[in-house]
């Protein structure tokens, strides 16, 4: 079994406990110490199962860890049921659920230094937000007192948690579970020393009823099954994702909260807290669905094909010869495919004045070379600005624009519909994603475009593309039979600087299955058609210094980007960047990024 199947069953049993715990605590049967102290004797029931699993040696520092990990579980459970005591289920509850979670992460960061991947973070936020959304449902905040001691109930589980897990690396499971347990146990013991602690343990059980005795053990046995399950969870996963998903037994708790105490939910409050019961098991559903990504085996590894995306515009702003810099990308690079650009300001200067004599150039020498092309057309294609508008267009004159880029679109179709170099058509270039100076898309007008490429041309598939970090892939892979995203791992954003995006490799297939299973497209084909490997900086490369292009992207940095690249598992990479690394060669004599690029075109 996995983690999140045992935590689900575990979190459905210990939220129904805890309803009944708050009924207990409600006839006054055990305060809170003394709730504390039989949860912690009767952890001990955990020895009868050595008969069945045995017990093992284990370091001194594994069992110091485990008593440790067993006190502090005990310690936070009494300030857990001292909160309860003091204020209502519903108040409490979310306070630790939300917090705890999130002390188990950052406790985890230094202790265990085991991080979660993209999609387990998505999902940890996803439980998170949905933790602290039921605490902002209460109609009051709850009195600083009730807070400073849920606060610490919710650091102490956090650090527990990670102790636990800790013990779970380095032991057997039910050894590790009895000295976790004997931790707890010898913390509720020692307070016997003094004779107050001890009167009121014997007093709460002389005074309550044979009723409310045999509630409580009854209780105590069925939370116990769900603590050893909690536990086991812990052992299977990461101790921040289980805990996170005690929001399931947060929920359990709001919905008998709701049904059995007659805890008062209405209006706005009653709509927040099922907001936050969505999330949660939102988050729940998401960490099930990566689960099963992950389980799922892996393709064996596949040949990948690497192609480049070439631009004339880029190559003449670096004041190249843009035709030796492109014969030189087929000739001596030898990509798998090449990405070629039909800027509509180059193609068609003039009103219904088509100049097509360097894009012909281009195809033809890619047909001599044998490799195919993908041709972006539209207004939005590669480079910036992104829109390439000619000058003689009114570009506020909408109507006039959608015209005159059909009329345009259509000419580049019937023009090369028949190269022998054609592979696919690119229509638009990231047409969902708010990048350039370009107007919003129009999503009407792109299927109309769409419809056209189709109707001129029926022969040859359609890309699309769309961002792969922040755009949703959906409305993009939908319209079109191929679906091209873009991966850049360091960039230059207004707001947050220069960045590393901090997603794992995993993020692309997991993205692209979830789209897939969408659109109903399991088959359909997914590239990379931008792989940044240049320097994305807050000016384009041309106006800055080769010494500042270096400090934003290096060749480590270009090797590592082709090593993240082969782990997210696409099987086609389009370069970007070829006009750069021709750049640095002939203009600078550094041919190491060049060099480097030959080696995986010819070596694979």
């Amino acid at each position: 079994m996995n983690w999140l199947s045992v935590s689900l069953v575990a979190q459905i049993i210990l939220g129904t406990s805890a309803v009944f715990d708050k009924l207990l605590l409600r006839r006054n049967f055990f305060d809170p110490w003394v709730y504390t102290f039989w949860t912690g004797i009767l952890g001990l029931l955990v020895v009868f199962f050595i008969p069945f699993t045995g017990f093992h040696a284990v370091p001194l520092i594994t069992v110091f860890t485990a008593l440790l990990a067993g006190g502090t579980f005990t310690l936070a459970s009494f300030f857990f049921f001292l909160a309860l005591k003091k204020s209502d289920a519903s108040v409490v509850l979310p306070i630790i659920g939300g917090l705890a979670p999130l002390f188990t992460f950052l406790v985890g960061l230094v202790l265990l230094k085991d991080f979660l991947t993209t999609g387990e973070l998505i999902g940890f936020v996803l439980l998170l937000v949905g933790g602290v959304t039921l605490l902002g449902a209460e109609k009051k905040a709850p009195r600083l007192q009730i807070f400073g001691i849920a606060l610490i109930s919710a650091a102490l589980f956090g650090l527990s948690n990670v102790l636990t897990k800790i013990v779970f690396n380095a032991s057997p499971f039910m050894t590790g579970m009895i000295w976790i347990r004997l931790g707890g146990a010898l913390l509720v013991a020692l307070p016997l020393a003094f004779r107050a602690l001890r009167v009121r343990v014997l007093k709460s059980t002389h005074e309550s009823t044979g009723t409310n005795r045999t509630l409580y053990l009854t209780n105590r046995f069925y939370a116990g099954i769900g603590g050893i399950l909690g536990v086991w969870a812990i052992a299977l996963g990461h101790p921040a994702l289980v805990d996170a998903s005690a929001g399931l037994k947060y929920v359990v708790i709001f919905l008998g909260a709701w049904l059995l105490l007659r805890e008062s939910f209405h209006g706005k409050v009653l709509f927040i807290k099922l907001t936050a019961a969505i999330l949660i098991v939102g988050g729940l559903a998401w960490l099930g669905f990566v689960g099963y990504v992950r389980s799922t085996p892996l393709p064996p590894p596949i040949a990948v094909t690497w192609g480049v995306t070439f631009s004339e515009l880029m190559s003449k702003r670096l004041n190249l010869d843009w035709r030796e810099n492109y014969r030189a990308i087929l000739d001596d690079l030898r990509p798998g495919g090449v990405r070629l650009v039909a800027y509509w300001d180059r193609v068609e200067p003039n009103r219904s004045e088509f100049d097509f004599a360097n894009l012909d150039w281009q195809m033809d020498e890619a047909s001599k070379s044998n490799i195919p092309v993908i041709l972006a057309i539209g207004q939005r294609v590669p480079r910036w600005p992104e829109c390439h508008y000619p000058e003689w267009l009114n570009q506020n004159d909408n109507e006039l624009r959608e015209k005159e880029l059909l009329k345009y679109i259509g000419t580049v179709i019937e023009r090369y519909r028949s190269h022998s170099a054609l592979y696919l058509w690119q229509i638009e270039n990231e047409p969902f994603l708010l990048f350039g100076e370009c107007p919003p898309v129009n999503p009407k007008f792109l299927d109309q475009e769409i419809a056209l490429t189709r109707t001129l041309d029926p022969q040859h598939q359609i890309l699309l593309t769309d961002g792969g970090e922040f755009g949703n892939w959906y409305q993009a892979s939908r319209r079109g039979d191929v679906f091209g995203a873009t991966l850049y791992r360091k960039v230059h954003n207004r707001f947050f600087g220069y960045i590393t995006y901090p997603l794992t490799p995993e993020f692309f297939p997991l993205k692209k299955s979830v789209v897939q299973f969408l659109t109903r497209k399991p088959d359909q084909k997914f590239v990379v058609i931008e792989l940044g490997l240049e320097p994305w900086g807050e000016k384009q490369i041309y106006e800055m210094s080769v010494e500042r292009q270096f400090e934003l992207f290096n060749l480590s940095d270009f090797k590592d980007t082709i090593e993240y690249a082969r782990q997210a598992r696409f099987d086609t990479y389009y370069m970007w960047g070829a006009e750069w690394w021709y750049w640095l060669k002939v203009k600078h004599n550094d041919s190491r990024f060049w060099d480097e690029a030959r080696n995986i075109f010819q070596y694979k």
